[in-house]
């Protein structure tokens, strides 16, 4: 996306996110655009399976990321938020373990 929504986009996180999130500043910001247009069983198993994103970031750090669906019927789907148990190792097994699995596969 462009600089400028980029930056409305981290205007909004700044002044009614981030501090619910227990942050103290932006490192880096950037937004885009994209859609999903495949059927569930169609998709990749990364897709259909708990994970977290990037999962390997600093641990002084941490990433928000945020979706916007662009449909009214909750039956269609949504994004679930959990609370990680297990070792980040673990967690990184399942993903690398998903990564090799065929399409429709879970």
């Amino acid at each position: 996306m462009p600089d400028d929504f980029s930056a409305r986009l981290d205007d909004f996180f700044r002044l009614h996110v981030r501090g619910l999130l227990k942050g103290r500043r932006s490192v880096s910001m950037y937004s885009r655009l994209s859609r999903v247009v495949l059927e569930p069983q169609a998709l990749d198993a990364r897709q259909r399976i708990c994970h977290r994103d990037s999962a390997d970031v600093n641990p002084a750090h941490t990433i928000s990321a945020s979706v916007l669906y662009l449909f009214e019927d909750p039956a269609l789907g949504g994004t679930v938020f959990f609370e990680p148990v297990g070792s980040e190792a673990a967690a990184q097994t399942l993903v690398a373990d998903a990564s090799v699995l065929g399409v429709g596969t879970i």
